[in-house]
């Protein structure tokens, strides 16, 4: 019988809610503007464009997760690095005088071998 990818991942339902607390962290990091933790939870390519972002921005950023949903959708190991994918659907807000906006995005975590951090390596949109 085929194993279903989700079940690739050690407890990948644990994974799942990993990665739903990590959105929320790098959101948090990101309306805060840090930096070096950003740069510790991302990719050299994501970082660049978040630090884009942050350093462009005219106004403070005040993005709440309102709701969300964290599904693992796919794992593999490349060489020395394991790559899940975990897709987020639910609400986010950018600002409290907006009604929320839908978010439907792959988020692609890595992990080096010998490193038990994970980053954020892509971001796709749904």
């Amino acid at each position: 019988s085929a194993t279903p990818v989700a079940s690739a991942v050690s407890g990948s339902s644990d994974f799942a809610v990993t990665a739903k607390q990590f959105f929320i962290d790098l959101q948090n990091l990101n309306n805060a503007g840090d930096m070096d933790a950003l740069k510790q939870k991302t990719t050299p390519d994501i970082y660049e464009a978040l630090a884009h972002d942050i350093h462009t921005r005219t106004a403070a950023s005040t993005t709440s997760v309102v709701q969300l949903n964290a599904e693992v959708v796919d794992e593999t190991t490349e060489g020395s690095r394991r790559i899940v994918s975990v897709r987020f659907v639910g609400l986010v807000s950018e600002s409290p005088n907006h009604a929320p906006d839908a978010v439907d995005e792959v988020w692609h975590f890595v992990q080096e071998a010998g490193d038990t951090r994970w980053k954020v390596a892509g971001i796709e949109q749904v």
